[in-house]
């Protein structure tokens, strides 16, 4: 009997011992939950500015919205055409008169020239272009650039090349004062321009042998 009363008194204090562990775990959970709303409630206006802060400065920098890819147009090559180099009478001397005495007949090499102009929009390589007169006197162009809208003046007298001036180098008068002919040639032989003036002087014609032997009279004794 006295061992039946043992056992229900130890079983009382263990079920009381369980119970004020179960009201101390609560007593701690509810101390920590009112610990952290007082940290929220503290810190709360300071944790919104700083997500605010975030929102405006993504969207200041465009950041989580979708960029636009742009679209690249195909490019287009221009290639330009030949060269417009053109004979220009306005600044050309053909026979122009001489220094010393103002006619027309002593006209030097020295003042005598033909002049190009580039009416172009891009620069003109003229290296190895030729130009003619009506009998084939001809000068072969140098390393040379005429730069869009310059003119350079070709001297047929002797000097030193400048990207205004050339000299052909001849020992006198190129072209002819009753009138002659240019032809200007790019460097492939094809004609770029030609410019007559006065009375026309005709290039110089090749005799062809005739095919047809001649006719042979018997002689009569």
């Amino acid at each position: 009997m006295r061992a039946g009363r043992l056992c229900s008194a130890g079983a009382s204090r263990s079920e009381a011992e369980a119970g004020q562990g179960l009201v101390e775990y609560a007593l701690i959970v509810a101390l920590v939950a009112l610990v952290v709303s007082a940290v929220l409630l503290a810190l709360g206006p300071a944790i919104g500015d700083a997500f605010r802060s975030v929102q405006d400065r993504m969207r200041e920098t465009g950041a989580g919205e979708a960029t636009p890819v742009a679209t690249s147009e195909p490019s287009v090559t221009v290639t330009p055409g030949p060269p417009e180099v053109v004979i220009d009478p306005s600044c050309s001397c053909f026979d122009c008169k001489g220094s010393s005495t103002g006619k027309r007949s002593e006209r030097t090499a020295e003042e005598e020239h033909i002049c190009f102009t580039n009416r172009d929009v891009y620069p003109a390589d003229m290296t190895g272009w030729t130009v003619a007169d009506a009998v084939n006197h001809r000068y072969t162009f140098p390393r040379f650039h005429l730069q869009a809208g310059a003119s350079v003046r070709l001297y047929s007298d002797r000097g030193a090349d400048t990207e205004t001036e050339l000299y052909w180098g001849a020992e006198g008068n190129i072209w002819n004062d009753k009138g002659d002919t240019a032809y200007l040639r790019d460097a492939a032989g094809d004609l770029v321009d030609e410019y007559s003036y006065g009375r026309m002087v005709s290039p110089v014609a090749t005799l062809e042998p005739d095919p047809t032997p001649p006719s042979v009279s018997p002689v009569l004794p």
